[in-house]
């Protein structure tokens, strides 16, 4: 005989979905893998460089040019205005240019010629972005010294727009330059123009690296 006061077996239970708790205005849902009440990673930003002191940055451009002088590389070469206008040049960016070599090789062309502005800017002087990006490339990941920064500035001056550039930081360095040379060395003829800042001079030696179809 059937058994009536037997109970029937229960249901199984229906999961119920958990709801999250209310968010606060402004607050980001949890991402994968991030548990609630986390704060989602914050993407690392470098640490700020601390402002460039303008005295600092134009006593290294004239340290840079004082060596110059002083070496004997000045003292034995037979100057023309067209290898003085580069040897300058080189001489007062070497002292930012020195580490480039590593520093492009790990952070990009790109950061480097951002940081080389940043340290220019206090001392007066500038160059265009993609001047330096010109002067900078084939530097990169290489061990240079001055003569080679000096070969490269030479190598760039045949284009147009980087010849007006430099030719402005040259005239913008001429102060400098004439602080940094001894009085006891002797400088005479067309070289002599460049640093008295002849303008007739200095406008023919920056022409004078152009291409002849660019000159005419």
């Amino acid at each position: 005989m059937p058994k009536y006061d037997e109970k029937p077996p229960p249901k199984p239970k229906t999961p119920q979905p958990r709801t999250p708790p209310p968010q606060r205005p402004g607050q980001q849902p949890p991402q994968r893998g991030q548990h609630l009440g986390q704060q989602p990673p914050q993407p690392r930003t470098p640490p700020p460089q601390p402002p460039y002191k303008p005295q600092e940055q134009k006593q290294k451009v004239k340290s840079g040019l004082t060596k110059f002088f002083g070496s004997p590389t000045f003292k034995l070469i037979t100057w023309s205005t067209k290898t003085f206008a580069p040897a300058l040049m080189g001489a007062a960016l070497f002292p930012f240019f020195g580490p480039v070599g590593s520093i492009a090789a790990a952070m990009g062309v790109a950061a480097v010629v951002h940081s080389i502005q940043d340290q220019l800017g206090p001392s007066g002087l500038h160059l265009q972005e993609d001047t330096l990006n010109k002067l900078v490339e084939p530097l990169q990941g290489k061990q240079f010294d001055e003569a080679e920064l000096r070969e490269v500035i030479g190598k760039v001056l045949p284009d147009r727009q980087a010849n007006e550039d430099l030719k402005q930081f040259f005239i913008k360095l001429l102060p400098t330059i004439r602080e940094a040379k001894p009085t006891t060395i002797n400088i005479s003829g067309p070289v002599q123009g460049l640093i008295a800042g002849d303008n007739n001079t200095i406008e023919q030696t920056f022409h004078s690296f152009l291409p002849k179809e660019d000159t005419v």
